[in-house]
This record gives structure tokens, C-alpha cells and sequence, in this order.
């Protein structure tokens, strides 16, 4: 939109709108924003921590694959419940 063409009145219009716009878009993807720590962080501590209880134990893969199955599930969880929230707003 040209805001140079248009009457002063139109242009506050147009930047108040924008902002009511942005900060609705901002509202939706607030869900979302934290997923991206929520999957790393889970993937890091389920995974990592498997790995070294595997080798305190000494029981090689099977505490890491045990890891990577609550690291996916809890995945799963956060996008779930992501998308939960997206849709209540």
C-alpha cells in the first residue's frame, strides 16, 4: 500500500491497522515460537542422557534407544500440545 498518496487520515488508519494485523499474527505464532527449544532440549537430554547412563552401565545401545523413543514422544507431546493451544486462539 503507497502511503505517500494518500490523505493524512488514511495514513494513520494504515499504519494502526498494520500494527493490529502484526500483532495478531504475533498472538497465533506464540505457540510455535517455543517449539523449536522445547524439540532440541528434549532431544538433548533424553538422547544424551542415555548415552552416558549406557556407558555407566555398560549396556551400549539400549538406554540410547530408549532415550531417542521418550525424546520422539516427547516431541510428539510439545507439537501437540502447540497446536492445541494455536487452535483455542
Amino acid at each position: 500500500m503507497n502511503l505517500e498518496n494518500q490523505p493524512p487520515s488514511k495514513r494513520g488508519f494504515a499504519k494502526k491497522w498494520s500494527k493490529v494485523k502484526q500483532k495478531e499474527g504475533m498472538q497465533k505464532s506464540a505457540p510455535f515460537i517455543d517449539l523449536g527449544y522445547q524439540v532440541a532440549g528434549a532431544f538433548i537430554v533424553f538422547v544424551l542422557g542415555g548415552y552416558f547412563l549406557d556407558k555407566y552401565f555398560n549396556t551400549r545401545p539400549t538406554l540410547m534407544m530408549i532415550g531417542v523413543a521418550l525424546a520422539i514422544l516427547s516431541m510428539c507431546v510439545a507439537i501437540w500440545n502447540a497446536l492445541r493451544q494455536s487452535d483455542r486462539k
